[in-house]
């Protein structure tokens, strides 16, 4: 568990030997602790478990309270669910997700330098015209809150970018580029372009 950054839990029909001095099975105790370093969890449960011993059942309720839960079939499931998430948390691991205001999305490139973050990313429609929308508004207030895995920043809105490629004649695919120019706290505040 000290080297791990996710944990799987694979719940069938049986809850295991219980432990000194609660009682808790290792299974059981893997999880909480995972849960109290912060590490990722995943759990699946198998859907048809009609030996399942009551220990794991109230221990599957303990999970669902914190934790979304995935039931599955059978191995060849269970190995495609898993490898699935593995897939899925690589691929946030290589696109972070990133808040600008109420908005958030994922980021293909975030630059921070300091005083300045560059954010680069494939953006809705929608999320681009919002923050063209707060570029545009000379007289607003353009005061934006950044948050990354990272970092938050408070700061101000700079500048927004849109570039707009044709994608194998299927259809254009919209691009934001984001930068941050960020004084220090005590002068009138960040600045944030995207």
């Amino acid at each position: 568990m000290d080297t791990s950054t996710i944990y799987v839990g694979i719940l069938n029909e049986i809850y295991g030997r219980p432990n000194p001095p609660d009682g808790d099975s290792a299974t059981e105790i893997e999880y909480r602790r995972a849960r109290s370093d912060g590490i990722r969890v995943n759990v699946y449960t198998a859907a048809e478990a009609p030996g399942r011993e009551g220990a794991l059942n109230r221990f599957i309720d303990r999970v669902r309270f914190f934790t979304t839960t995935e039931n599955y079939s059978d191995a060849a499931d269970i190995a495609h669910r898993v490898r699935r998430r593995l897939e899925q948390l690589a691929s946030e691991a290589l696109s972070p997700w990133i808040k600008l205001g109420d908005y958030v999305f994922r980021a293909d490139e975030i630059v921070d330098q300091g005083p300045t973050i560059s954010v680069r990313a494939r953006a809705s429609d929608e999320i681009a015209y919002q923050l063209e929308s707060m570029r545009d508004d000379r007289f607003g207030n353009r005061r934006i809150r950044f948050v990354s895995r990272n970092r938050v920043v408070d700061a101000e809105l700079g500048g927004v970018r849109r570039t707009t490629r044709a994608v194998g004649g299927r259809g254009a695919r919209d691009r934001v580029a984001a930068s941050e120019r960020a004084t220090r706290r005590r002068d009138t505040g960040r600045h944030l372009g995207v």
